[in-house]
């Protein structure tokens, strides 16, 4: 064979193979943008919807009573979020303080138009509670509420209970988080 020849098969030899190692440095380049794209996309989607919860907090806190003395009462704060980008709309429900019998006032209305990145806060000052911490008296806060899902027709309905721990001075979930759909 002659030098021309020999030439040019290795000139296209190398340049086959620098355009085979362009191909896949390429084919590289576009898999590791899909994944990205494919991930970013799977959490827009997680995000993209209504993800409500709630938490409960007891504190003790000096109430001024009639004369100079203060009282210590129990303040309960009732938070109501959702995790999710999607608002909830057209809550309603209550929490209850139970047993009933603890308190004058045990039933307290949530109803907001929309629960969006802001979480829902209610606060309540729970009237002669000052004996209930050293009488070791137990209470339980049940949260229920439904909501509406501008992607759904159909309510969801939201419940949990917690406990107050009153020797630890601490609040415990008692059951477990039921969201379900109004059809069931």
């Amino acid at each position: 064979m002659s030098d021309e020849i020999l030439g040019a098969l290795y000139g296209g030899g190398i340049a086959g193979t620098i355009g085979l190692i362009g191909c896949y440095v390429s084919w590289r380049i576009g898999r590791r943008q899909a994944v990205a794209m494919e991930s970013a996309n799977t959490l827009s989607v997680v995000k993209a919807t209504v993800r409500v919860g709630c938490h409960v907090d007891v504190i003790e806190k000096d109430v001024l009573a009639l004369g100079p003395n203060f009282n210590k009462s129990l303040v309960v704060t009732v938070k109501l979020y959702n995790e999710g980008e999607l608002p909830a709309s057209a809550l309603q429900g209550d929490w209850k303080l139970l047993p009933a019998r603890l308190a004058q006032k045990n039933i307290f209305p949530i109803e907001r138009d929309f629960l969006g990145a802001k979480d829902y806060l209610d606060t309540q000052t729970i009237e002669g509670s000052q004996q209930w911490r050293r009488e070791g008296i137990r209470f339980d806060v049940k949260v229920e509420f439904w909501y509406s899902i501008p992607t759904e027709p159909e309510k969801r309905h939201y419940q949990q209970t917690f406990r107050y721990d009153h020797e630890h001075g601490v609040v415990v979930r008692i059951d477990e988080n039921v969201a379900d759909d109004a059809a069931r």
